[in-house]
């Protein structure tokens, strides 16, 4: 499992500092995924057509880091044509306080379910 240094001193802050009371909730890559990317994209990213989710194990670890940048930056050019919902998911995403990083994100479906990844 991967994870960002600045996620992970931010965890240990606001779950072992008691004088962090009040911090908002620090939430792991996978706590994303499972709350807010696998409604549409399955939980095991498999994928949504009744969402229209597509499916994302079947993405190379660069394709997934280029698309979640390209999102976060407000370019997302999916082929899907779902740029537009995305944008708004992502606003989700930020509004309850569940940020992540692209790669840490991009690392974590690749490994998790692309059934090409090398574990």
């Amino acid at each position: 499992m991967s994870y960002h240094p600045d996620d992970m001193a931010r965890y240990i802050y606001t779950t072992f500092n008691p004088e962090a009371a009040g911090t908002k909730r620090v939430y792991s890559t996978s706590e994303v995924y499972k709350f807010m990317c696998a409604k549409c994209h399955g939980i095991n990213a498999e994928g949504n057509p009744e969402k229209r989710g597509p499916a994302l194990n079947d993405y190379t670890l660069h394709e997934l880091e280029m698309e979640l940048i390209n999102l976060d930056n407000e370019g997302f050019q999916s082929s899907g044509g779902h740029s537009e919902l995305m944008r708004e998911n992502l606003n989700r995403i930020k509004k309850k306080g569940m940020t992540y990083h692209p790669e840490d994100m991009a690392s974590y479906i690749y490994y998790n379910f692309n059934p090409d990844a090398k574990k």
